[in-house]
């Protein structure tokens, strides 16, 4: 595969899209490219995904995805939303932004549907081939999004909104008018037409409470859309779409410098807002000096060795907050952050008390470290970052070559055979580094979602 050029996407990746649409025709189901379709099948952006209406279930189109897509693409994530009503997939190869795409069978909230799907997959006409709604019914979805996700229209969608709501009255309404009835239909879009934004925005909020009490005349509709979601959200928990992921390296393997460069790489898988970092642990709970009025008591960063080590007593004291830190950290932090698809990266992680008991001045046995080590969560993919000691040193000289070298030594050993551990040698430049790392994030993605789509 040729590598891309920054903010393109691979060509295997959107050479899926014609492959993904003639297997839906070939099958007969109709479907709806509901935005984009100008540029299709590349993205306007690095970030930009595709929408699709379809006539089946979406589970049902995502493995289409699997049959056309090609030996060098691979799923990077795979989000449940909305009940299971929507599937995000996003496909992915080195050196690329992935690509996003969204399956449902219609615009919904809280188990409702916002517009009527039949009337705009039967209306739908074709642009270039590709089948795209009536632009009173693009609008109309569009409208219905903005409004019930985020409680109002993006002023860039604004004009445009205005212009199709005013242009295309007809279907804007028929869109409509099966769920909200043709008199408040109407109504919609007299004010989307007339640029009303702010009657939509209090519009939307009253809306919100109808449809929620809505399942209250209706219980056993409300007991599906409540089964619905509680089954999403057990799903996502009990297999999250997000991926936590630690760095392992002695000072001068480049984790700081490196870990930035990996997020920058992997921003249009998770996106920036979605990226969350943090160094060794989890930090929900306060450094032990600040509980006692000293203040931090993590030593001094540039000769981390430079403080005696503390008594057994208060090393276990300090060892054993250290240890519910990572425990309520994970389950009550990072483990619903992943559930919503975000990537969690750590600087260090627990394993650094194993290999480097002096930088946290512990004077512990290890068998004691190693023992309540298995009540912590450990990330699903650790890289193990190493290059010879002597390089190491040479950036990073806080500490002797010798002891650089013992612990990667030790990293190696301790690590070794575990699941998810990779090796990545850093006597190379960033780039490379990350190309590396990139690609077996990916490899490691794809391996767990096509498991789990039970590919």
């Amino acid at each position: 595969m040729v590598a891309t050029e920054s903010g393109q996407h691979d060509q295997a990746l959107t050479d899926v899209l014609p492959r993904f649409v003639s297997a839906l025709n070939d099958q007969r189901i109709k479907w709806c490219l509901l935005r984009n379709y100008q540029s299709f099948p590349v993205p306007r952006s690095p970030t930009s995904d595709f929408d699709f209406i379809v006539d089946c279930e979406p589970r049902r189109a995502v493995d289409f995805i699997k049959s056309v897509a090609g030996p060098t693409v691979r799923v990077g994530m795979v989000v449940f939303r909305s009940g299971g009503a929507v599937i995000s997939v996003f496909l992915s190869t080195p050196r690329s932004p992935s690509l996003r795409i969204d399956i449902m069978r219609s615009a919904v909230w809280a188990g409702h549907d916002l517009i009527d799907a039949e009337d705009l997959l039967e209306k739908r006409r074709t642009v270039n081939g590709i089948s795209v709604p009536a632009p009173g019914h693009e609008v109309a979805d569009s409208l219905m999004t903005y409004l019930f996700h985020s409680g109002k229209v993006k002023a860039e969608y604004r004009a445009s909104t205005q212009k199709c709501a005013e242009e295309d009255r007809s279907n804007f309404v028929s869109c409509l008018s099966a769920v909200w009835g043709k008199v408040e239909a109407d109504q919609l879009s007299k004010k989307a037409a007339s640029g009303d934004w702010e009657w939509l925005a209090a519009w939307v909020r009253g809306a919100r409470k109808r449809l929620l009490w809505s399942h209250a005349r209706n219980p056993v509709r409300a007991l599906e859309a409540a089964c619905l979601h509680v089954f999403n959200v057990a799903r996502r928990l009990l297999r999250p779409p997000g991926l936590f992921v630690s760095m392992l390296g002695p000072d001068g393997a480049g984790k700081t410098t490196i870990g930035h460069a990996y997020l920058e790489r992997m921003n249009t898988l998770y996106y920036k807002k979605n990226q969350h970092r943090c160094h060794w642990r989890p930090g929900v709970l306060p450094a032990p000096g600040v509980i006692v009025g000293k203040g931090s008591t993590q030593g001094d960063v540039t000769n981390p060795h430079s403080k005696s080590l503390h008594s057994p007593p208060v090393s276990f004291a300090r060892f054993f907050y250290f240890v519910i830190d990572y425990v309520v950290g994970y389950w009550g932090g990072i483990r619903p952050r992943l559930a919503k698809g975000d990537l969690v990266l750590f600087d260090r992680y627990f394993d650094d008390f194993i290999v480097d008991r002096r930088r946290y001045r512990l004077d512990l046995p290890l068998s004691l470290i190693r023992l309540f080590g298995k009540v912590v969560v450990r990330p699903e993919l650790v890289f193990v970052l190493h290059a010879p000691a002597d390089i190491l040193h040479a950036r990073k000289a806080e500490l002797p070559v010798d002891e650089i070298a013992r612990q990667t030594v030790a990293l190696k050993g301790v690590m070794a055979g575990k699941n998810g551990v990779r090796f990545v040698c850093v006597d190379r430049g960033v780039d490379a580094v990350v190309d590396e790392l990139e690609r077996l994030t990916i490899d490691y993605l794809d391996q767990r979602n096509r498991r789990w789509l039970n590919w």
